[in-house]
This record gives structure tokens, C-alpha cells and sequence, in this order.
């Protein structure tokens, strides 16, 4: 067996680290003080750790740390391309999941240091692989693989920022699909309200469309297990801010998928449970087309709330008796 390359460690400077990295890193060297030597240099081997075996407990523990550190510094010769967090060998647990900047950042339950974060450029709703390490009994981010299943572009485009376009149809995409009796001749970029719209015609809609996402907010607990995975579901009993977090998360998903040049469908369906104006008019507002990609929102919302604000901008409005 061939054995790996033993790559220098570079030294890193502890008083010239950030308060925030000083932080991470008096918590990565605790939590490798709590091992025996023998296992610290197994770890420091999988690391790359230079000569690992000939080194005391205090010197590894130093090399240790500074190996995980140095990734999230600037790295020389590599000004132009700041994705220093990124690594494809790293062993480790790992995890797959959407990062969401709640909390100061995290993958469900594991979080991001706003080191990494910054440096791989995270948005919410990215779609982020990578190796986790169980710090100070936590379980912290250490290395991103991979964010939307590749190392992101300096260049890559902000939904804000995209230019928008005339409206294209969704033709052969969803022909002979319940959808296209629902909505008949619908577009990409619409913003369409369906008065009274019934749980199963949202699942419908939502099926009839290659790229879609399900948002339903404020249904009974017992219907959650029940709808479709990927679906995002903010049950009766969640509260007002779990609510908009959840919903604000589905919302930012979608942004992504466009971004990366996707026709994506958000049906939202209990719409007037949401509670915040504000996030329930950044949700109807979104609908748009691009030259590649748009955002067709479909809402279940009663046409005359707020003086009709959302009607004015909605591009139809079906109503149910």
C-alpha cells in the first residue's frame, strides 16, 4: 500500500487570528486534548499531518490544529480563487443537507462557522456537502466539498440581479399533466392565485412540474407525515418565527434552483397562515421569467386581502366556488 503524501502544516499565528477563529480554534484544540496520543496520530495521518509519529502530544496538538485552521485562511499564490475551504480527500464524517444563515449558520443541526460560510460565498437554501468534526461536543463544519454539487464560480448570479425576461411557455413540459387542466396555457414567471385551492390540487400541481417545491403552512400535524418529501411543511402548531423561517427557507431554495438556471414551480398552499406581510409579498413577488431560468409561484390566497394588493400583481386569478 502506497503510503500518502505528508504535506508541511502551515503555521499559523494565533494572535493574528480573527477573535472568531480564535474561538474556533481553541475549541478544535480542546476537543483533540481529549484523546490519547496513539489516536490523535492516527487522526494526523489521515490529516496529512507531517510526521506525526515524532512529534510530543502538545507539538501534534499544535500541528493538529493548525492544519484545520490554515484552511479557512487566506491561502498564498491562491488570491484569485478564495475557495480555500474546499478539499475532495478529506475523510470524516459527513454530511449532505441546505444551509440556512440562522443561528449564525448551519445544515440542520450542524453548524457552519461564518469563516466557512463566507469563504465557499453560502447561501440559504444551497444544497451543501461536506465533513463534519465533533467540537467541544458539537458537530461543526470543517470542510465543504462540494455547494450545489460543485465548487461555486465568483461569477455565479444573484436572483436579484438577473435580468428579466418575456414570459415563456411551459408547453411540452407539463402537456397532459393535471396541471395543464388546472391552469391552461400557464407560463413560466406567472403569479397565480387559486381562491380556496384544496390540498390535493396543490400536490397535483406540484407533480405536474419537473422542478417544483411544495410549501404548506399552517395544516394539522397529522398531515404532515403524509405529504411527499421535499415538500416544505410548516405544521398548525409551529410557531409565528418557525413559521417564517421554514417558509423563508423554501422561498430562498427556489431563488437557488433559479440561479442555476432551472423553471421552478413554488405552489404554497395555506398561504394566509403565513402571518407576515412582508414575507408573504416577497413570496407572491418573485414570480419572474429569465432568459435562463424563472419562478412561478402559485398561491392559494383570498384576492381581496390587504386591498387587493396581490390580485394587482397576479397575473390570473382562478376562483373556486
Amino acid at each position: 500500500m502506497s503510503r500518502k503524501k505528508r504535506l508541511p502544516t502551515k503555521v499559523v499565528d494565533y494572535d493574528s487570528l480573527t477573535d472568531e477563529l480564535k474561538g474556533l480554534y481553541d475549541k478544535i484544540y480542546n476537543a483533540f486534548d481529549q484523546k490519547n496520543i496513539f489516536l490523535l496520530r492516527e487522526e494526523a495521518m489521515e490529516m496529512s499531518v507531517e510526521s506525526p509519529t515524532t512529534l510530543s502530544k502538545d507539538d501534534l496538538l499544535k500541528r493538529m490544529t493548525d492544519r484545520i485552521i490554515s484552511d479557512y485562511l487566506p491561502q498564498e499564490g491562491k488570491t484569485d480563487e478564495p475557495w480555500n475551504v474546499f478539499k475532495e480527500n478529506v475523510t470524516g464524517e459527513r454530511v449532505r443537507g441546505m444551509y440556512e444563515d440562522v443561528n449564525g449558520g448551519r445544515i440542520g443541526r450542524v453548524l457552519v462557522p461564518a469563516a466557512v460560510a463566507r469563504d465557499a460565498m453560502l447561501r440559504t437554501g444551497d444544497i451543501v456537502e461536506g465533513v463534519v468534526s465533533d467540537l467541544a461536543g458539537g458537530k461543526t463544519l470543517v470542510v465543504i466539498n462540494s455547494v450545489e454539487g460543485e465548487v461555486p464560480s465568483k461569477n455565479r448570479k444573484w436572483f436579484s440581479d438577473i435580468p428579466v425576461s418575456e414570459r415563456r411557455d411551459f408547453g411540452t413540459l407539463i402537456e397532459g399533466t393535471k396541471a395543464s387542466g388546472i391552469l391552461p396555457g400557464l407560463k413560466m414567471g406567472e403569479r397565480v392565485i387559486i381562491t380556496d385551492m384544496a390540498m390535493t390540487t396543490a400536490n397535483d400541481i406540484i407533480g405536474s412540474f419537473p422542478t417544483s417545491i411544495g410549501l404548506f403552512v399552517g395544516v394539522a400535524p397529522e398531515y404532515e407525515s403524509a405529504l411527499e418529501q421535499g415538500n416544505f411543511v410548516a405544521s398548525f402548531d409551529c410557531t409565528t418565527a418557525e413559521t417564517l423561517r421554514i417558509t423563508r427557507l423554501a422561498l430562498e431554495r427556489a431563488k437557488r434552483l433559479c440561479e442555476h438556471g432551472k423553471d421552478v414551480v413554488l405552489v404554497v398552499y395555506g398561504f394566509d397562515f403565513i402571518g407576515d406581510r412582508d414575507t408573504e409579498r416577497a413570496i407572491f413577488g418573485s414570480g419572474r421569467c429569465f432568459s435562463n431560468g424563472s419562478l412561478t409561484v402559485i398561491v392559494d390566497v383570498n384576492k381581496d386581502k390587504d386591498e387587493k394588493i396581490f390580485a394587482k400583481i397576479s397575473t390570473r386569478i382562478i376562483e373556486n366556488k
